[in-house]
């Protein structure tokens, strides 16, 4: 049954915004017009659990923007893992220099195989992980032996004001206890503690220029700007840095999608096109 009014915010100004079509099934979201919020509605009666634990997602060309990228796997996850290394460095940086204590409790939200976590282990923080694919779990703990639980984060025990960081990387649409999901992560911070995550802005003039939102199923919400500031506000997080990171897009690809032509132009060519939001914010009261 469908809502009448904003999981965010409550306000009933609503407007029908787009839909996913997946194994045969529409997923119908809306969007808040108060707060630029848009979810699922209505709200899924199948979790995130479920979802990453079918081999029908995994194995489905509809997870990605791009119908020639390479379908995701537990194992063909692994295979990138040397770019990925270098990545998981330039990630630890942007938020490591936030953080008061340089050695402490560190916890990802969405770790998959915890190749980005075992940057923070290896530079002498004590680490968590949690995700409900359990492959991706199964082989982060064989090949990095971390500590790693294969559940929601909603249903994890967690002792109150016991970490130092919380972090989110592409996970940010995936709670489906939405107050629940967030409002944990208030509790399990210590005060100053730090809370790191990325976002597709689906208000963005250029994300809607070239198309870049995820499409897949399992994204119950998109923030604005607007909507991720009025949660942190909410939750008691003062935000310490809001910064966009760039992608490159080929020229091709805007011409398909604005539909141009012309003559003399090397379409080949990359140029920068946005990626994601990074939102880094700092607990400062209880909720």
């Amino acid at each position: 049954m469908k809502t009448a009014s904003c999981i965010l915010c409550g306000s009933s100004d609503l407007k029908n915004s787009h839909h996913i079509e997946f194994e045969n099934k529409k997923y119908l979201y809306d969007f808040c017009n108060d707060c630029n919020f848009t979810f699922q509605n209505p709200w899924p009666s199948r979790d995130i659990e479920s979802i990453y634990n079918d081999k029908k997602f995994w194995n489905s060309s509809s997870v990605y923007n791009n119908k020639n990228e390479e379908k995701k796997s537990a194992n063909n996850y692994a295979n990138y893992q040397n770019s990925r290394f270098k990545e998981a460095k330039e990630r630890y940086m942007k938020i490591e220099k936030f953080l008061i204590n340089k050695k402490g409790s560190v916890l990802e939200i969405g770790c998959a195989n915890g190749i980005f976590l075992n940057e923070w282990k290896k530079n002498g923080w004590k680490c968590m992980g949690v995700d409900p694919a359990r492959d991706m779990i199964d082989q982060g703990i064989k090949n990095f032996n971390l500590d790693l639980k294969s559940e929601k984060w909603e249903q994890l025990n967690l002792e109150p004001n016991t970490q130092d960081c919380i972090y989110m990387w592409g996970t940010d649409g995936n709670f489906y206890d939405f107050h629940l999901g967030f409002e944990k992560i208030n509790k399990s911070l210590k005060m100053d503690g730090i809370y790191a995550l990325t976002y597709q802005d689906f208000k963005h003039p250029i994300r809607k220029v070239f198309k870049q939102i995820k499409v897949q199923h399992n994204v119950l919400y998109n923030f604005s700007k607007r909507s991720i500031f009025f949660l942190m506000d909410k939750l008691g997080f003062r935000i310490l840095e809001h910064s966009m990171t760039w992608q490159n897009t080929r020229l091709s690809h805007i011409k398909k999608v604005l539909g141009l032509s012309a003559k003399g132009i090397d379409f080949s060519v990359k140029v920068p096109a946005v990626s994601y939001n990074l939102l880094i914010a700092q607990k400062i009261r209880n909720i």
